[in-house]
């Protein structure tokens, strides 16, 4: 997998990933406050800009997440995962 950050179409995403099965879309958040639906909302709407056959999504946030994305079809790595993973 091949990893960048895109700027593409007037829109940033912070994590590109691109293998020959599809792109994996990430947006990365340090802030005060849990992250809610608007973030996996734009991240979608960003990614359209991006060919793709099939797109998966991974929101990384300090704050954690609100309840209503634990529904959705994404990845969700928050403070406690990158504690655990990386000490």
């Amino acid at each position: 997998m091949n990893f960048q950050r895109s700027e593409g179409g007037g829109e940033e995403i912070d994590i590109v990933g691109v293998n020959k099965d599809g792109t994996l879309f990430g947006e990365c958040k340090y802030s005060k406050d849990p992250v809610g639906m608007e973030l996996i909302d734009g991240l979608k709407r960003k990614s359209e800009h991006v060919d793709s056959k099939k797109r998966e999504f991974v929101l990384f946030s300090w704050s954690g997440f609100k309840d209503e994305l634990k529904e959705e079809d994404v990845r969700l790595i928050g403070k406690k995962e990158l504690e655990d993973h990386f000490g």
